[in-house]
This record gives structure tokens, C-alpha cells and sequence, in this order.
């Protein structure tokens, strides 16, 4: 008998995409979004500049600890990306959780 799980695959990586494209016109899934912090796919500030930096400050550290482990990506990966990004003030929240040890 098979059991039943209230669990929905990849719902951090689903709301990680989903807050990160709140201000976004065009969608970015969240396997591209993966495969950027992977790079395997590069990093284009002109296309990705704005979801990155909604992805900073919408996502909350304990949701993108999530989506990490759901997609395989490391600390270091995250942190490679979020300092390629300018500082516009959306990076602040951010930036307080990587000092204060809570990411």
C-alpha cells in the first residue's frame, strides 16, 4: 500500500522561483534559476541582474537553504552569485543573515 505524503516536490525551489519573480515580467524557472548558481548556465547581468536581486531579498535565508538542498547547490555557490550582484539596497537583509551566521 502506498503511502500518502503531503509533500509537494521541489516546493522550496517552487517558492524560491515564485518570490524571486515577483517583480519580473518574464518567468525564470526554477531549473534555470539552479543551473545558474551551478553555472551551467552563465550568469548575464542584462537578462538576470533583476530576478537575483529579488531572489535576495524576497527569499528568506530558511527558504534558501531549502531550495539548496533540493537542488544540490552549496553554500559557496550561493554566495559566488550574491557577490557578483550589485548593491542597490536590496542585498541589506541578506548580507545581515551571511554576518550574523543564520545563512
Amino acid at each position: 500500500m502506498k503511502k500518502h505524503t503531503n509533500q509537494i516536490p521541489y516546493r522550496a525551489s517552487r517558492a524560491c522561483e515564485v518570490r524571486a519573480g515577483i517583480r519580473c515580467v518574464e518567468n525564470l524557472p526554477y531549473q534555470t534559476i539552479a543551473k545558474i548558481f551551478r553555472q551551467k548556465i552563465p550568469y548575464d547581468e542584462k537578462k538576470h541582474l533583476m530576478y537575483f536581486m529579488t531572489f535576495f531579498e524576497e527569499c528568506y535565508p530558511e527558504l534558501i537553504k531549502r531550495f539548496m538542498q533540493e537542488q544540490s547547490i552549496s553554500r559557496e555557490q550561493i554566495i559566488a552569485l550574491f557577490d557578483k550582484i550589485p548593491d542597490y539596497g536590496e542585498k541589506t537583509k541578506f548580507r545581515k543573515a551571511i554576518e550574523s551566521g543564520e545563512f
